[in-house]
């Protein structure tokens, strides 16, 4: 078999000019085909990470995040930071340079395996963050606190409004957090509040099952038999 060819130096710079230019939405479309970049890319929102400190931090191997990082920084979704010396090497600091937002369009064009790699993951990251905040005592730690769940019947037309709102309320969330940003950048004595917002907008099991008798129930999930810990441990 003959031995692929290597692309020349002027060719792997079209190949990248190429990339960085098309939208941002199919950049982000391209960056998050992978679960473990969409994870990435989480991550490098919150603020900059190296590869070495991400592999450790998610349990995944430094080669694969290291790929994964440049599959991100070549798609323009990240950028380089700092550099500092690590161990006789050079270690690379990155933070993302657009938020990672799966709004209604978006998450429609990504191939469902994909979609519910996503999904899990961002449910996983939900659950860890609450569970976490509650049991330090931080989520009612002052009075604006939202808690809120209202299982709800629509019909189609609500379905699509539903999820035209929740796209508003991610945009008007980031504004604010923007106006957040330039007011802590101006202030002598900024006071940051680490703060999470959750929004879920989906078809629900329970709200099915209450619409009442002679409606369609959904199928009953499978209960996944519980480890013990000498299961976990191992």
């Amino acid at each position: 078999m003959a031995a692929k060819k290597k692309r020349s130096k002027e060719d792997e710079e079209r190949i990248a000019a190429e990339k960085l230019a098309l939208p941002l939405r199919e950049r982000l479309m391209k960056g998050m085909s992978h679960p473990l970049r969409y994870k990435l890319l989480t991550h490098l929102n919150d603020r900059e990470w190296s590869p070495r400190g991400l592999s450790d931090h998610l349990a995944e191997g430094l080669s694969q995040v290291s790929y994964h990082v440049k599959v991100l920084k070549d798609y323009g979704l990240i950028e380089l930071t700092r550099t500092e010396p690590a161990r006789g090497a050079t270690q690379h600091f990155y933070k993302a340079t657009t938020r990672t937002i799966i709004g209604m369009k978006v998450a429609s064009e990504i191939p469902k395996d994909n979609r519910r790699e996503l999904i899990g993951g961002i449910l996983d990251e939900v659950n860890d963050d609450v569970n976490e905040s509650y049991a330090m005592g931080l989520y009612d730690s002052r009075n604006d606190y939202h808690v809120v769940r209202i299982p709800m019947i629509f019909d189609e037309k609500g379905c699509e409004d539903g999820h035209v709102r929740g796209d508003d309320y991610i945009a008007h969330m980031l504004a604010i957090a923007g106006e957040s940003a330039t007011r802590l950048g101006e202030s002598d004595d900024p006071k940051p509040i680490g703060v999470t917002a959750v929004l879920l907008v989906f078809p629900s099991a329970q709200a099915e099952r209450e619409k009442g008798p002679g409606s369609k129930q959904p199928p009953k999930a499978k209960k996944k038999p519980r480890k013990s810990r000498k299961q976990k441990d191992n």
